[in-house]
């Protein structure tokens, strides 16, 4: 198993670790999105908000690069009782992207 590191992403840049991934990827994926590894200026609302973290953008672009090869999918770790709503519109937004990019990539 290949693991991407937050540092990864930001040495390289998400672009260069999509590339990776899709070097990796041989067959269906299933992909599970912690909440908490997004960067709390972001999504706060979480288990265990930790600064320096990976941004909704590269969310999104990790997404649209895995949509075709996609067979399940799950965001966990938003915290309700913690949210101002902020954190429930981003977890909302990223289930969003993932069937529209799964619908895209079906057609």
């Amino acid at each position: 198993m290949k693991v991407f590191s937050v540092g990864d992403v930001f040495n390289s840049g998400i672009e260069n670790i999509i590339k990776e991934i899709r070097k990796v990827i041989k067959g269906h994926v299933y992909l599970s999105i912690d909440i908490d590894a997004i960067d709390p200026a972001f999504a706060l609302a979480v288990g265990t908000p930790e600064p320096y973290g990976i941004t909704p953008r590269d969310v999104r672009e990790v997404i649209a690069c895995l949509a075709p090869d996609i067979v399940g999918f799950d965001l966990f770790e938003i915290a309700p009782v913690y949210d101002s709503g902020n954190t429930s519109v981003l977890g909302a937004k990223l289930i969003r992207d993932f069937i529209a990019a799964s619908a895209r990539a079906r057609l």
